[in-house]
């Protein structure tokens, strides 16, 4: 298997109705796999792909929490290879249809919140001599704007079996129970229906201690379990903190790059 990265400076800038949204090319992946040997019973997905990271910035987009929906116009390398990514099979990222959310990880507190964050849309691959990307148009959403709540649930570990009875995030379209986790060290919330007004989901002690160190999801639809990882078991003095945003609108951000330099 064969990765090769390029870091860009500001090559391209998008050209849209959202004048003061710029898209800019941050960061090119390119991997290749060919799978010589096929084992019975194991899942394996071709993982050649070509991945762009794009910056996104500008006041419309400002605390952005989800993106997805990504469509292309036009993706051609500069000997005319069609790098559109195929519409069946293992696919990466949000895709035509789905939302997820937006990678701040690692970012500075003051920065979560600002106008800029970074997306990676997933094409296929060019042609082996192709050096540039030639032409890159489309479009994809996100969910920008709206008000900001915090909601507050005790007696989590009470709660196994129980739905979650508040009205802020019935309101929010937040539907969901907890359930039986795993393991003791883990607190599992399945949901039922959208849940992308949810911007981030904190667990503390009783001395407000932050004790949720990440989470997994699964599941298909409008139907997914997460499981939220915890620093040591669950008990009834924790407390888990949702940060809702309310009222969110899907702003569409058009993007249209040039002569972006491959790996």
């Amino acid at each position: 298997m064969t990765i090769r990265t390029v870091a860009l400076s500001c090559l391209a800038v998008a050209s849209a109705s959202l004048a003061a949204v710029k898209v800019q090319p941050a960061e090119v992946s390119e991997s290749r796999m060919v799978t010589l040997i096929k084992k019975e019973n194991v899942f394996s997905s071709d993982s050649s792909r070509l991945e762009v990271k794009l910056n996104v910035q500008g006041p419309e987009v400002k605390g952005a929490t989800k993106w997805g929906k990504v469509k292309f116009a036009e993706a051609k390398d500069d000997v005319g290879t069609d790098l559109k990514p195929k519409e069946s099979g293992f696919s990466f990222g949000p895709g035509a249809d789905g939302l997820q959310d937006i990678n701040r990880f690692g970012m500075d507190e003051k920065k979560k919140d600002s106008d800029a964050f970074d997306v990676e849309i997933t094409l296929g691959l060019p042609a082996r001599k192709a050096t540039m990307i030639k032409s890159l148009k489309g479009e994809f959403h996100v969910l920008s704007g709206g008000e900001e709540k915090v909601v507050t649930l005790t007696k989590l570990k009470s709660m196994q079996g129980k739905p979650l009875d508040d009205p802020a995030l019935k309101a929010a379209g937040i539907n969901g129970k907890v359930a039986k986790a795993s393991d003791d060290a883990s607190l599992a919330i399945d949901y039922k229906g959208g849940t992308d007004a949810i911007k981030e989901v904190e667990i503390v002690d009783a001395a407000g201690k932050r004790v949720s160190s990440g989470r997994f999801s699964s599941g298909f639809g409008d139907q997914q379990t997460v499981n939220y990882m915890l620093d040591k078991p669950l008990d009834d003095a924790m407390t888990m903190k949702v940060t809702l945003v309310v009222g969110q609108k899907s702003v569409p951000v058009p993007f249209e790059l040039k002569d972006v330099k491959l790996p």
